[in-house]
Formats: structure tokens, C-alpha cells, sequence
């Protein structure tokens, strides 16, 4: 009894990924504003599939996972977005403020489960430089 109570508070934004997470959602188990709980910079990829819509739909914040997405990403890390054409949109004004680098942009197909065309985003977390680093390169 003890482990399971332990595991339900470790499930967060990026648990939307696991087959696990949905049964536990539909049942209420899960509380989806809460961040993740990983260490910094844990992550070389991240893929969130309709992730930021079903944030939205929750009615937690998509800024705030866009942060928190920052947070566990490597720098040089790579985040694949596939979701709505206006949820991409939103990211997107995002990335500059991030130091997110959008890699590639594609449109996914037509889905007949979804409203809207999906559209495919990478993006490449950038290394931060200081004023001080970019001094001592030169």
C-alpha cells in the first residue's frame, strides 16, 4: 500500500506517455498539474503527443509545462511536439524566451480521431552562454 501511494505522487506531465497513466487518469488517481518529480537536466529527448492539449483541456497551465519541459531537458536535448496546428503556434512564440531552437516543422496527415490536422514540431534545446563565456572564446 505504501508503494503505490509513493508511485501516484511520482507521476506528473511527462508520465502522459505511459499506457499506465491513462487507466490511472480515467480513474482519477493522478493529479496533472503537479510538476514531475526528476532531476534537472535528466532528459536527452522528450516527445509529447497531444501533451500541451490535453494540458489545456485539464486546465492547467501550458506555460507552465513549457518551463517544466525546459527544466528536465539536456541542454542540446531534442523535444518532438505532435499536436494541434494552433497549440504548435502557441510554442512557438515560446522559443526565443526558452533558447529553444525550432529543428523541423511538418504536417502530420489527417486524422479522423482529430479536429484539426496534427503538426509535427522538433525542437533543440540550445546551450546557454554567458556574456562572460562568450569573452573568454573569443
Amino acid at each position: 500500500m505504501m508503494c503505490s501511494i509513493k508511485l501516484q505522487k511520482a507521476y506528473g506531465f511527462f508520465d502522459w506517455f505511459d499506457p499506465r497513466t491513462y487507466l490511472r487518469a480515467s480513474l482519477g488517481a493522478t493529479d496533472r498539474c503537479e510538476a514531475f518529480s526528476t532531476d534537472p537536466r535528466a532528459y536527452d529527448l522528450l516527445h509529447a503527443w497531444t501533451a500541451i492539449s490535453d494540458i489545456r483541456r485539464k486546465g492547467c497551465s501550458a506555460e507552465d509545462l513549457l518551463i517544466e519541459m525546459d527544466r528536465i531537458l539536456r541542454p542540446k536535448g531534442f523535444i518532438i511536439v505532435r499536436d494541434k496546428r494552433s497549440v504548435v503556434e502557441f510554442i512557438q512564440k515560446y522559443l526565443h524566451v526558452l533558447h529553444w531552437e525550432a529543428v523541423a516543422t511538418a504536417d502530420a496527415g489527417r486524422d479522423s480521431e482529430q479536429d484539426e490536422d496534427d503538426t509535427v514540431l522538433i525542437i533543440q534545446k540550445k546551450k546557454w552562454l554567458t556574456s562572460e563565456s562568450l569573452k573568454e572564446s573569443k
